[in-house]
């Protein structure tokens, strides 16, 4: 309850009683990891930063332990994405587009996983085929596969994709 009324520091607390009475609380875990992801995000010292990142990511794996959970799952891949933990990042985020195929931020943050991980032709064929039914036309997702078709040195498409933006952003001249 707290948690969705954004009262961080009591949901917080109230997880923290709960790990107390059972180390195994999966919800606790889950409300711990996911208030901390948020509270991460907001944190303006770089440290502080890390360590509830860190202290997310532990709490949202303890979570997720023989479980499923889209929120949970999406956000730990973000946040072991954004730690440089590309494996993990990689096959969080596979696991949850199983479930969920096509999901945007979900196809964007896997393809982002490959790419620095140097694996460029599984980013090409994760971003592909969702771009292509439409499903990611924004001009970032068209930008993200065109700089990727470069970088395997697929220059037609490439040049085919930036086309693509110049008209999405309606800088062609006529």
């Amino acid at each position: 309850v707290y948690a969705r009324a954004g009262r961080a520091t009591e949901s917080i607390a109230e997880a923290e009683a709960a790990l107390v009475l059972d180390r195994a609380d999966r919800e606790a875990h889950r409300i711990l990891g996911l208030v901390q992801a948020a509270l991460a995000d907001n944190a303006a010292d770089g440290a502080r930063r890390t360590q509830l990142t860190n202290d997310a990511i532990g709490h949202l794996e303890q979570a997720l332990a023989g479980a499923r959970d889209p929120g949970a799952e999406l956000t730990l891949g973000r946040l072991t994405l954004g730690a440089s933990r590309l494996a993990r990042a990689i096959e969080v985020l596979r696991n949850f587009l199983y479930d969920n195929p096509g999901y945007p931020e979900g196809v964007m943050l896997l393809t982002e996983a490959f790419e620095r991980n140097g694996q460029i032709a599984e980013a090409v064929a994760t971003l592909e085929p969702e771009a292509g039914r439409g499903r990611l036309d924004a001009p970032e997702a068209v930008s993200a596969l065109a700089e990727l078709y470069e970088r395997a040195g697929r220059w037609s498409d490439a040049a085919a994709r930036w086309g693509a933006v110049v008209d999405k952003l309606g800088l062609r001249k006529k």
